[in-house]
């Protein structure tokens, strides 16, 4: 037997239908139903939203961009300063150098030490022999009429 033998043979007896029993009715071919909601709108949303998401990248890359720009001007500054910083404490070494002080000082008006004493805070005394620093001369002015 066939597929399609056994199928008849299997399903059940049509049954009579009252609506074909009704004299004076015809059958009439019926359209698809009109879709009551349309897709434009939840497209257009789409489209919207995708817009939104685009244009929302785009200012963020715009502001990533204006930060990396001020990033490097900062660390030029950095560069800049740190080596101003350098120069600054290369000139207070050079002013704090012994040879300067002594010119600074004599500069000053001061004189050197003849001798050199210390004291010591530990044992309360004074080592070493203290001694009146001398000025030196002072420089004369001729007038000359």
């Amino acid at each position: 037997m066939s597929q399609s033998a056994a199928a008849r043979a299997t399903r059940p007896a049509a049954r009579p239908s009252n609506r074909a029993a009704q004299p004076g009715r015809r059958l009439r071919v019926v359209t698809a139903p009109v879709s009551a909601h349309s897709r434009a709108g939840a497209v257009v949303a789409c489209l919207a939203i995708l817009a939104a998401g685009l244009v929302a990248l785009l200012l963020i890359n715009i502001d990533l961009g204006h930060g990396a720009y001020v990033m490097y001007s900062l660390q030029n500054q950095e560069k800049q300063l740190s080596d101003q910083q350098e120069a600054l404490t290369e000139q207070i070494a050079g002013a704090q150098a012994p040879d300067q002080l002594a010119v600074r000082a004599q500069a000053l008006g001061m004189v050197p030490a003849k001798g050199l004493s210390f004291l010591r805070l530990a044992k309360g005394g004074v080592t070493g022999a203290a001694a009146p620093a001398s000025p030196t001369p002072a420089p004369t002015v001729n007038k000359t009429p």
